[in-house]
């Protein structure tokens, strides 16, 4: 689980990762599923925000999202906190 400051807390299972999504392509999307920006993603995973970028870039491609939003919504469906 990614701790949160915010006390959310997306648990990171395996079979809640959408598309074959790498692990890090996975913890940053849980990040950006609790709103966090990218500068806190980065400090967060003491990665570059440029790194953190370009993971939230390939994640929309692979998953085909348009957007952050339609990526948290993604992970929501895919993690059962939201229904289809």
């Amino acid at each position: 689980m990614i701790p949160s400051s915010q006390g959310i807390g997306l648990a990171l299972a395996p079979a809640a990762t959408p598309h074959g999504l790498s692990q890090r392509q996975t913890e940053v999307l849980a990040l950006v599923a609790e709103a966090l920006s990218n500068k806190q993603i980065a400090h967060r995973l003491g990665i570059s925000e440029a790194t953190v970028k370009a993971h939230i870039s390939n994640t929309i491609r692979l998953t085909g999202c348009r957007n952050r939003v339609g990526l948290v919504l993604l992970w929501l469906r895919q993690s059962g906190r939201l229904l289809p």
